[in-house]
């Protein structure tokens, strides 16, 4: 849990939204995080209580095989910081405008 999630809350923060309208219910992505249909107070609590805080090896191993092989996946699909230095600076070279002498 940690600034992302916060940023989906804040981005959809609504108290008087009606997951009933037109408009449907919130998904997790767009910060509902107790699956009510809204982003609202109910989803900033646990939120807070739980920020910067992540699964221990036995829970993961507690919720079963393919939870453990999906989040396992997840946590290899991250870059490295100094993967993504080399990459902005190859981007960098390669979107370099040549000036004409």
């Amino acid at each position: 849990v940690g600034f992302a999630d916060l940023v989906l809350l804040a981005q959809n923060y609504d108290p008087a939204f009606d997951p009933t309208g037109p408009g449907g219910p919130k998904l997790w992505s767009q910060g509902d995080f107790n699956y009510d249909g809204k982003a609202d107070f109910a989803d900033l609590v646990p939120l807070a209580q739980n920020y910067n805080l992540s699964l221990s090896q036995d829970q993961i191993d507690m919720l079963g095989a393919d939870f453990a092989a999906d989040y396992a996946l997840a946590s290899s699909l991250v870059p490295e910081p100094t993967s993504l230095a080399v990459i902005a600076g190859v981007a960098s070279m390669l979107l370099r405008r040549r000036r004409a002498c």
